[in-house]
């Protein structure tokens, strides 16, 4: 049987049809063309004021692995629970082991971005020296909450401390005369001398920093780790990431 007209011009077809067909047209067609590019891959990573430093070495090792990075800055402990939801693919600069012992959905990598430490951080100026938990005991402390290492440092020490939100909301309390010292990661450092703050503490406890996954992304997890060493031994990781 003939028909005098092309049927899809006579036949209905509704919306979803026409698009699952333009689809299939156009996959059918990228994969008969081996030079046609692909779309990029692109992982959506969290990050903190104080660990954007960290980007520009994240980028790299993603770019190794053939994705592209789209930045979602976040407060700490929402970001956290945004990787356990799978909302975000990757946290950046974590303390290795913490996350996934209390999170089910997290998968540490093992090679480190860098060693941090907790230190304290005081105005410029400033004259105290401290050397321990028992030196911070009489000043009022500010924590950022969701900082695992700095929450297991307090804990330890039996200290009383105010967690905030996030950096910005400690700076704000701090020019009211609210806290005399903040707790945080030593690779902060650059960030919070641009704010009038320096060390006025040894390291207070160090571990390494590391990315952590989504699990959902636990294939990635080994190529992850590869792709930091390469960076590593071709020289790339200093001026990445400077002062390490």
């Amino acid at each position: 049987m003939k028909y005098p007209v092309d049927l899809l011009s006579e036949v209905p077809m509704n919306r979803l049809a026409l698009s699952f067909l333009a689809a299939s047209i156009a996959a059918a067609t990228l994969a008969a063309s081996p030079s046609a590019p692909l779309p990029a891959a692109v992982m959506r990573v969290g990050v903190e004021a104080t660990t954007r430093l960290y980007m520009p070495l994240e980028e790299a090792v993603f770019s190794e692995l053939g994705f592209t990075v789209e930045w979602a800055e976040l407060p700490a402990e929402r970001m956290v629970l945004e990787l356990n939801a799978g909302a975000i693919d990757a946290v950046a600069a974590r303390i290795r082991g913490i996350l996934p012992r209390l999170y089910p959905n997290m998968i540490d990598t093992s090679e480190p971005l860098a060693l941090t430490s907790v230190v304290a951080y005081a105005k410029s100026g400033a004259s105290a020296t401290l050397r321990s938990g028992n030196d911070l005991r009489r000043y009022r402390i500010a924590t950022v909450f969701g900082q695992k290492l700095v929450e297991s440092f307090v804990a330890t020490n039996h200290l009383e401390v105010e967690a905030m939100p996030d950096v910005e909301s400690i700076l704000r309390r701090w020019s009211s005369g609210a806290f005399d010292v903040l707790l945080e990661f030593s690779d902060s450092a650059p960030y919070f001398a641009k704010q009038g703050f320096v060390p006025v503490s040894p390291a207070l406890a160090a571990e390494p920093l590391v990315l952590v996954f989504n699990r959902r992304f636990s294939s990635l997890v080994s190529r992850w780790d590869a792709a930091l060493r390469l960076v590593k031994a071709e020289g790339r990781y200093k001026k990445l990431l400077p002062g390490n």
